[in-house]
């Protein structure tokens, strides 16, 4: 097991996000003025792991403990905030009637709503502290689904190595806290839309002056996406290195393959036109790689799509030489677990799930 340290040594924070292609591992210190403001960091151990399959929680659990037999020798961990991104983990927005007394009524009102004919799930209800602009009539409701089974999973992965339990998390979380905790590029004054490019879903965040104010969950992602590049091709895929939205052969395909998610971002800035003017996309997850999505993107929402840049976080995070070049080359897939080791100051803010 990790125990605490010894008296007056700093606390090592541990992110953990499993997802459905990767397990990863962040390790970091952090100090913070208050709750929100990240004062510093140090960043001293990342991994990552392929996941053949999520449902293997042995094969996690010997992974994951593999990873801290590592680092046990240098650090003593004491806190893990993890999250399971499967895709039976869902996040979605329901609208709730004006009279509806969610005390008494939430239970009900969640049984009512089963995502994607889920039949045997366990809900926590999250309410907005303010109604979105394309429902000022009802209130929205955040909606996450945990299915018990999931639950069970991440808890023995998590004991069956040697980490104390802290909390089960929904994974956006962890790019929202690091994103507030820093105020990166004004993070907290203006309105940005976070998109996770994952390998079984999409997730569409808005933050509205550094609030989270809505989140769609859709089914499709790399996996997918790869499927049908290889169906119509017939090549075989190893990475995205070789495909890109300014090739001419693989142009209109991803095009098509993408015209969901399309969709669904374009929808979801129309329904706040008027009322709320965005500054920035971001993407993040394994997908955000593909080459010249993020001027793809850029062209169909006419706004900036960006990566989010650990370089312009020098200020607040230091990272372990060691480590460096592998977190910069791939921060966009450490993101979530770096969010989740350095932000646990705003646990207090969230829905979370004790175990």
């Amino acid at each position: 097991m990790f125990f605490s340290g010894l008296f007056g040594s700093k606390e090592i924070y541990v992110g953990l996000d499993i997802g459905n292609y990767y397990m990863k591992v962040v390790c970091a210190e952090s100090n913070w003025q208050d709750i929100k403001n990240l004062k510093s960091a140090k960043i001293d151990f990342i991994s990552k792991v392929k996941v053949q399959s999520i449902a293997d929680k042995e094969l996690l659990t010997s992974e994951l403990s593999n990873i801290f037999s590592r680092y046990k020798s240098q650090k003593k961990t004491v806190k893990v905030i993890a999250c399971m991104s499967n895709p039976n983990v869902i996040v979605r927005t329901i609208e709730v009637p004006k009279k509806a007394n969610l005390d008494k009524e939430g239970d009900e009102i969640a049984r009512n709503y089963i995502p994607y004919k889920i039949e045997d799930a366990k809900y926590d209800l999250y309410v907005l502290r303010e109604e979105i602009p394309d429902a000022p009539d009802k209130k929205e409701v955040l909606l996450i689904s945990f299915l018990l089974e999931d639950v069970v999973a991440l808890n023995d992965i998590i004991e069956g190595a040697g980490l104390e339990k802290v909390a089960i998390e929904f994974d956006e979380l962890g790019v929202w806290r690091l994103l507030e905790g820093i105020n990166y590029q004004n993070f907290r004054t203006t309105n940005n839309i976070v998109v996770d490019l994952g390998f079984i879903s999409t997730k569409i965040m808005v933050f509205v002056g550094g609030q989270l104010k809505q989140m769609r969950n859709l089914r499709i992602g790399g996996e997918e996406i790869r499927k049908r590049i290889v169906e119509k091709v017939a090549i075989e895929l190893e990475d995205w290195s070789s495909v890109s939205f300014n090739d001419h052969q693989y142009n209109a395909l991803l095009v098509k393959a993408f015209e969901p998610i399309v969709k669904e971002i374009k929808r979801t800035i129309i329904a706040y036109k008027g009322k709320v003017d965005f500054s920035n996309i971001y993407t993040i997850g394994g997908m955000s790689y593909l080459n010249g999505i993020n001027e793809y993107f850029s062209k169909e929402f006419n706004l900036p799509v960006d990566y989010i840049d650990l370089a312009k976080m020098g200020n607040f995070i230091k990272v372990d030489k060691k480590i460096e070049g592998d977190l910069r080359k791939e921060f966009n897939i450490y993101i979530n677990a770096l969010g989740l080791a350095l932000g646990h100051g705003q646990q207090k803010f969230v829905s979370k799930r004790i175990i």
